[in-house]
């Protein structure tokens, strides 16, 4: 009998106890309503991620499970791995995106910082740059170090400040420093054929950059040559051809060029001969 009652105490405990966490933890597993009309698709995600557009209008999507599995249903491994690397230098400063704090400045976007730190005065005298207004005080622009330029090892360089794409070397020059052969000093309508006709790296639509172009990727850090070396190897400190005409009365016969010796822009006449590097 004593036996009987213990065990029938146990069991009231256990059924007590039982009854306590029903009651303080279970829910309602009854579904509240139907899906709310808010709903989206995983391929609806994996869409936007993908070109930034969907065709999927919210709410539109059935949750009644096929008959069979879509070879086009995309997962979420797939998912993940779409979400794109975001650069901070594209991000305006203040904002942060996906978790990724900007550092482009606004109103600069392309622009970027032309290389020169120090100052002088009206006499060429070296003097502190605090104050004077210089380009070495503000040294406005994006930045240039980093991954500003990219080599792609097919003989192409892409600037990730103005989304251009240039030819590693002069024309007439090779290797992969440019140090074969020698750059060709070409005229004006030649220069423009030339980089018409190129196919390097498999693109067809090389160009003449113009004369702002061509001035962007000049660098006042150094001088002879005015430029990156470590992407723009045996480049010239003489004369390059733009694309562009100088519009003075009387003087269309002629067309700008940009000196790599000094960052140094003059308009000469175009059967003169200028060196060439072409632009994408």
């Amino acid at each position: 009998m004593k036996k009987f009652l213990k065990i029938g105490s146990f069991v009231l405990v256990a059924f007590i106890i039982g009854a306590f966490v029903r009651t303080s933890f279970a829910g309602s597993l009854t579904p509240p309503g139907v899906p709310a009309s808010t709903m989206y698709t995983l391929d609806g995600i994996y869409n936007r991620l993908i070109d930034n557009t969907t065709s999927q209008v919210e709410g539109s999507a059935s949750f009644t499970t096929p008959g069979s599995v879509s070879a086009t249903f995309h997962t979420l491994k797939q998912i993940y791995e779409s979400i794109p690397t975001l650069d901070a230098t594209k991000i305006l400063t203040g904002t942060t995106y996906m978790g990724v704090a900007g550092t482009a400045s606004a109103g600069q976007a392309g622009l970027p910082k032309t290389g020169q730190t120090d100052c002088w005065d009206a006499s060429g005298t070296p003097i502190s740059c605090t104050g004077t207004g210089q380009d070495g005080d503000y040294e406005k622009g994006l930045p240039t170090s980093g991954a500003r330029f990219v080599d792609n090892t097919d003989s192409t360089i892409s600037d990730n400040a103005t989304g251009l794409m240039w030819k590693k070397c002069s024309e007439g020059q090779s290797d992969t420093d440019c140090s074969a052969d020698s750059a060709t000093g070409l005229d004006w309508t030649t220069a423009l054929s030339t980089c018409e006709a190129d196919t390097t790296a498999g693109h067809s639509d090389w160009r003449l950059p113009n004369r702002i172009e061509l001035l962007s990727i000049v660098s006042l850090a150094t001088v002879n040559p005015a430029i990156d070396t470590t992407f723009f190897p045996n480049t010239q400190s003489g004369s390059y051809w733009s694309s562009s005409t100088y519009q003075g009365p009387g003087g269309e016969g002629g067309a700008w060029l940009v000196s790599f010796g000094d960052g140094y822009s003059d308009a000469v006449g175009k059967a003169e001969g200028g060196y060439v590097r072409c632009v994408r």
